[in-house]
C-alpha cells in the first residue's frame, strides 16, 4: 500500500491519482479534487476526511468506490446498537478517537467498520489492543459518527478519560473552571468540556431545553425537540459524574452548590 504524505512530484503519486478518480467519478472536480488530495498530502493530513470534509463528491459514492477499489467488503445494512460485551472487549477511547465501529464479534474475530482505511495509526492502536483476528468493512462516514454517538452517548472520549486514574479531588478541580464559553477548541478532559459537550449536542439537535434528571442508579438526560423530549444517549455508568455534572450545572446558572 502507498504510502499517504509524498513529496509533490510532476505526477501525482498513484495513490493520490486512484483517489482522485474515484472522486471524480462521485461528483468531485478533477482538478479541485487533485489539489485537495496534493495539499493534504503535503500537509499529512488524512486523504478520505479532505475529500469528505471539502464536500467535494458524494459521500456514498466516493467511499463505496474507495471500498470497491481496495477490495473492502461494503456494509450495507445499519449500524445497529453496540452490545455490552463489544464495548468491554473493545477500548471506547480507540473507537471513538479514530472513529470505527466495533459492529460484532463471535467466533471468526471482531468486525470494525471505517471509512477511512488509510488510517495507519487506527490499525496499530487496534492491534496493540485487541488479540482477535480484525475484519474490515467500510461504511459512510455519517452512518459511522452516528452509530458512534448512539452505542457509546455524547461525549463518552471525555468521559472516559475522566474516569482513568480519577483522583478524589479532580472533581472540585474540574468545578473551579469558570467559563462559560462553549469553546469548540477546547479539548481537555474535564467535567467543563464534558457539559460543554452535552450542550452543543443539544444546540445541533436544535433543543429549546435539556433535561436533567437524577434516577437511582442513573442519570438521564433529555432533550426537548419541536415540544417532544427525547432521551439523550450517554456515556454507561454516567452516575459516577452525577454530582460533579450537576455542580457544573449549577456553577454555569450562578446557583449555590
Amino acid at each position: 500500500m502507498e504510502t499517504l504524505a509524498q513529496p509533490a512530484t510532476t505526477k501525482a503519486p498513484p495513490l493520490l491519482e486512484r483517489l482522485a478518480q474515484i472522486a471524480q467519478k462521485s461528483g468531485a472536480d478533477a482538478d479541485q479534487s487533485a489539489k485537495t488530495l496534493r495539499e493534504s498530502a503535503a500537509q499529512q493530513r488524512p486523504l478520505i476526511a479532505a475529500i469528505l470534509d471539502e464536500k467535494l463528491a458524494d459521500e456514498t459514492q466516493f467511499l463505496h468506490g474507495v471500498a470497491d477499489w481496495l477490495r473492502i467488503p461494503w456494509r450495507e445494512e445499519q449500524l445497529s446498537a453496540i452490545a455490552a460485551p463489544l464495548r468491554e472487549k473493545f477500548p471506547p477511547w480507540i473507537a471513538l478517537r479514530h472513529h470505527l465501529f466495533p459492529a460484532s464479534l463471535d467466533e471468526n474475530g471482531l468486525t470494525l467498520v471505517t471509512y477511512d482505511p488509510f488510517n495507519l495509526t487506527a490499525r496499530q492502536a487496534v492491534a496493540q489492543a485487541v488479540a482477535e483476528k480484525i475484519t474490515w468493512q467500510m461504511s459512510t462516514r455519517r452512518q459511522i459518527l452516528q452509530g458512534l454517538r448512539q452505542g457509546y452517548g455524547v461525549g463518552a472520549e471525555t468521559f472516559e478519560q475522566l474516569l482513568e486514574g480519577r483522583e478524589e479531588g479532580d472533581a472540585m478541580a474540574d468545578m473551579k473552571q469558570e467559563t462559560n464559553v462553549l469553546d469548540s477548541e477546547d479539548t481537555a478532559a474535564s467535567v467543563v468540556t464534558f457539559v460543554n459537550q452535552i450542550i452543543k449536542e443539544a444546540l445541533r439537535e436544535h433543543a429549546t431545553d435539556i433535561h436533567v434528571e437524577p434516577l437511582e442508579n442513573d442519570l438521564r438526560i433529555r432533550f426537548r425537540i419541536d415540544g417532544v423530549l427525547h432521551e439523550t444517549p450517554v456515556p454507561a455508568n454516567i452516575r459516577l459524574l452525577q454530582a460533579s455534572f450537576i455542580s457544573r450545572l449549577k456553577i454555569m446558572a450562578n446557583l449555590n452548590i
